[in-house]
């Protein structure tokens, strides 16, 4: 067992995937108080940079090494398992160590405090008359220390007790020491604490299908009987409370809701409240899973296929990989949770997979737009989205009309010489966006005019192509005439409070048609008929994802309508398997054919795949693609990659996600030296 005088230190200053930890010397005044997981300062180059103590280790790297300059003890140190599991991260995301444990650290300092410590014996102090101060010393011979904000509870103000501290301050009789909180672990919650695996964990399991929560509750129920805690994830803030609502009432258990956005001393509280053991239950979206539950018996995901589990930045981790790995360490269960599974969950969970009954959905049907064309209707709705608009609108019932695409249109074209009007910083179409006359780049942001002529030739053969939300909005309102129709998308409605707004005059009859991006999702309850404008737009995207996606989607918006409304989905491909699944309600047709199609690619489950961003010179990325193919590893590019002239996409394949970061990490270990930056998403969720 290595001694305390060397330690290995993940630096902050060190980021990138190439990138690993430090080793410094403990000078001995620190050595009995530190503890791994601790925040640290360290020298760094001509610096200091904070950082986090992974451990001890016997023979440094290197023979001369600088001391460590400070344990910063304001801040609460991370447990041993949850040490462990962000190192696991970092290789996992192929990211620096220190990358990794930000975010499952408490990265909040305390707020500074005044301790008023009695500077002498207690039997020694001189007798005082009743008072303020009498009070005050009183206190500090029963406990030798308190905090100036408990001096303000006895003296009745902030100003009397200032005024006495320093009266007894000038006597000799106290001193004051100021700085942060310790935090000091409390029982059971050590820092150094081992979590030891359980060989009696079930391996994880896949519920596919509604009405999940009583066997949430089940389940539930046993762990909690057994002594060992429950981690809740939801996919979204706004589902959290709810669901936290339901299972105190329902379980009978105290349920904490981790709020990942909670900064000051209420996160510092939260925190230590639940490392504490002092949280049965707890439930929280994507960053609870690194929620330092020290008796961790089960792991919920529900809606695992939500990709708000999958962080969009700097490690690229999902949060359901994540609970796996937590939960094969603890010895504890596994629930996986949808009515539309991924097919990644398939892989996790195989001979595993519990299926429960659909809730029933309303009647599809597909709409051919290839017939629309050749009966000569080039609007944007076939007549039997019409007809049944017009119905549904003479009974006094509402229509929503769906289109994931915002904008007026997807692109600018020049009819003479193919121009595009594109983004000058990430080279990508703009979008025309007809309300606020401009174009706007919906990758970087980027704005510009609306072009009468073409930026190519100059011609004024110039067409908008493709359509959004703002364009369905405008036909329907022609097509419609008598009709309210609203809309609601990001760009109508950034906030959630303008959303849940346009959300609620719908509901309350305000508004006959509203036509809206997934943000509509949520009024279909109140709605008749939902009409999918073109679900071609997510089914051609160019991933291999695409047709999951689609029936993903479209059957959550079918099961948000329910049985008693009716939808249509216009197409140009009625017959591909994602939406003839769906118009017969055939959720094992559809994962049986996209699992075969899958297969037969190697695609996810039955690869793994990591891209890879390069910023710099295309000679910089093409570096790194043959170092990559000289060791043997798969690779696809570099290709020109959304964002900027200079950035390059790489895709690397192979046989599990787990090999392919190792595979990385090891060529990264010398990242080609013209490359401004490297980023590694290892199981992206896009790979464009």
């Amino acid at each position: 067992m290595a001694d305390r005088e060397f330690a290995e230190v993940a630096v902050d200053a060190l980021a990138g995937p190439g990138s690993g930890a430090l080793h410094y010397r403990l000078p001995e005044s620190l050595r009995d108080r530190v503890v791994p997981g601790a925040r640290v300062r360290v020298p760094f180059r001509r610096g200091q940079s904070d950082g986090y103590l992974l451990g001890f280790v016997d023979q440094p790297a290197v023979g001369e090494l600088k001391d460590v300059t400070a344990i910063l003890e304001e801040f609460p140190p991370i447990p041993a398992d949850l040490l462990e599991i962000g190192q696991w991260l970092a290789g996992r995301c192929v990211c620096a160590p220190a990358e990794a444990l930000k975010v499952l650290a408490p990265a909040v300092r305390a707020k500074p405090t005044t301790r008023v410590i009695l500077a002498v014996d207690a039997e020694k102090l001189p007798a005082r008359r009743p008072g303020g101060p009498a009070r005050v010393l009183a206190l500090l011979a029963e406990k030798g220390r308190a905090d100036f904000g408990r001096l303000v509870e006895v003296t009745g103000s902030r100003s009397r007790a200032l005024e006495i501290t320093r009266q007894l301050e000038r006597e000799g009789l106290v001193r004051l020491e100021r700085g942060s909180r310790r935090h000091q672990p409390a029982p059971g919650a050590c820092p150094g604490r081992r979590v030891v695996p359980r060989p009696d964990a079930s391996p994880p399991a896949l519920i596919h299908g509604d009405g999940r929560l009583e066997l949430y509750l089940e389940a539930i129920a046993a762990c909690l009987g057994a002594g060992r805690q429950v981690l809740v994830l939801v996919p979204e803030i706004a589902l959290a409370p709810p669901m936290a609502r339901v299972l105190e009432e329902r379980s009978g258990a105290r349920v904490v809701l981790w709020q990942g956005g909670m900064a000051g001393a209420r996160r510092v509280a939260q925190w230590r409240e639940v490392a504490s053991g002092g949280a049965p239950l707890v439930v929280g979206t994507r960053s609870a899973v690194f929620a330092p539950v020290p008796e961790l018996g089960l792991l919920i995901v529900d809606d695992e296929h939500d990709e708000a589990y999958k962080q969009p930045e700097t490690p690229y981790y999902h949060a359901r990989d994540v609970a796996l790995e937590r939960a094969r360490r603890a010895g504890a269960g596994v629930l996986l949770g949808s009515s539309t599974p991924s097919l990644e969950a398939y892989g996790h969970c195989p001979g595993a997979v519990r299926r429960l009954p659909r809730e029933p959905r309303p009647p599809v049907t597909l709409v051919d737009l290839r017939e629309e064309l050749k009966a000569g209707n080039r609007t944007l709705f076939s007549r039997e989205l019409r007809e049944r608009v017009e119905e549904t609108l003479s009974r006094g019932q509402r229509v929503v009309l769906f289109l994931n695409r915002r904008g007026y249109a997807a692109s600018v074209l020049c009819r003479d010489c193919g121009w595009v009007a594109r983004c000058p910083a990430c080279e990508l179409p703009l979008t025309l966006h007809l309300g606020r006359a401009e174009l706007r780049c919906h990758w970087c942001g980027g704005k510009a005019g609306v072009p009468t002529t073409c930026g190519g030739c100059g011609s004024a053969a110039v067409r908008h192509f493709g359509a959004g939300t703002e364009r369905v909005q405008a036909e329907a309102r022609e097509a419609f005439p008598g009709a309210r129709v609203d809309r609601l998308d990001s760009d109508i409605a950034p906030g959630r409070s303008e959303q849940q707004a346009i959300r609620d005059r719908f509901a309350a009859g305000g508004a006959d048609i509203l036509v809206g991006t997934q943000l509509a999702a949520r009024t279909l309850a109140g709605a008749a008929l939902l009409g999918v404008v073109a679900a071609d737009t997510i089914l051609h995207l160019p991933d291999f994802r695409a047709a999951e996606r689609t029936y993903q989607l479209l059957d959550g918006l079918c099961r948000r309508l329910g049985e008693r409304g009716r939808v249509l989905v216009q197409t140009y491909n009625p017959g591909h398997y994602s939406l003839d699944c769906l118009a017969r309600g055939d959720a094992d047709g559809f994962y049986g054919e996209e699992l075969a199609v899958r297969r037969s690619l190697g695609y996810p489950p039955f690869s793994g795949l990591a891209r890879i961003l390069v910023a710099g010179p295309a000679g910089a990325a093409g570096e790194l693609a043959s170092a990559l193919r000289a060791a043997g590893v798969p690779v696809l590019g570099p290709v020109p990659a959304p964002g900027g002239r200079e950035r390059w996409r790489l895709l690397v394949r192979g046989a599990t996600a787990a090999a392919v970061a190792v595979d990385v990490r090891a060529v990264l270990a010398r990242p080609p030296a013209r490359a401004r930056s490297i980023v590694v998403d290892v199981d992206p969720i896009d790979v464009a």
